[in-house]
């Protein structure tokens, strides 16, 4: 074998290789989907954001929820006393942003994806674009403004998703506690959402009679296998 046909083999064998990695990112029978809404939301000092809700309507996916990342695009200005709350179709919540970032320093555009493997948010001085996981620093937290559900508490993390059908309407409920400087998100946002199948139910086998050796016969007719009939 020369050395041109050697190395060959070994770029087909790291090509293969790659795809195999890329292919074990989602659980066997799993598929990921993308779905955005670009419109930009308002978010004035002491009110609801415009809209609000802000939603993105599912549709079409198969299975059940197994891991769903909102992402929030374009914070711009002053979310010094801002909430976000993420609700499912049916009726699921986590607090994604609450009292964190409290530093008065305006927002220039950063993008924030939010996974429930990243790492907190902060109460101050507030990072750029990043993976950050649902984070809710308030020790008296106010209910959000009717249509967003009242119950409290809410959800803190994303896997209280999990396991819930996927289509239907997500909301993203964003809201200002605090009278003050306003604040806009310009990109909108979006959910990337994987999907499992549903669980098959496995009927259990019946157990099958095993006669017993040196048993006697008077024992043999009360434990007898009876046979099903056909």
């Amino acid at each position: 074998m020369n050395k041109g046909t050697i190395r060959a083999l070994k770029r087909f064998s790291v090509s293969i290789t790659a795809a195999g990695i890329a292919s074990a990112a989602l659980a066997a029978g799993a598929q990921a989907s993308h779905f955005v809404n670009l419109a930009g939301i308002g978010v004035p000092g002491g009110d609801q954001a415009v809209p609000y809700p802000s939603a993105i309507p599912v549709s079409g996916l198969t299975g059940k929820v197994a891991k769903v990342n909102p992402t929030i695009s374009g914070l711009n200005n002053e979310f010094d006393d801002v909430q976000m709350l993420l609700v499912g179709p049916g009726g699921q919540t986590t607090l994604l942003w609450r009292s964190v970032c409290q530093n008065g320093i305006n927002f220039s555009g950063p993008t924030y994806l939010f996974d429930d493997a990243g790492a907190a948010l902060p109460a101050m001085n507030c990072p750029g674009s990043g993976t950050y996981r649902p984070t809710d620093l308030d020790q008296s937290p106010e209910p959000f403004t009717a249509p967003a559900p009242q119950g409290q508490p809410y959800g803190t993390a994303l896997s209280a998703f999990n396991g819930t059908n996927p289509n239907g309407t997500w909301n993203l409920f964003i809201e200002s506690t605090q009278a003050g400087g306003s604040g806009s998100i310009t990109g909108g946002w979006s959910l990337d959402i994987e999907t499992v199948p549903d669980a098959v139910v496995q009927t259990p086998k019946k157990k099958k009679c095993k006669k017993k050796k040196h048993r006697s016969a008077e024992s043999a007719k009360k434990k007898k296998c009876k046979k099903k009939k056909r």
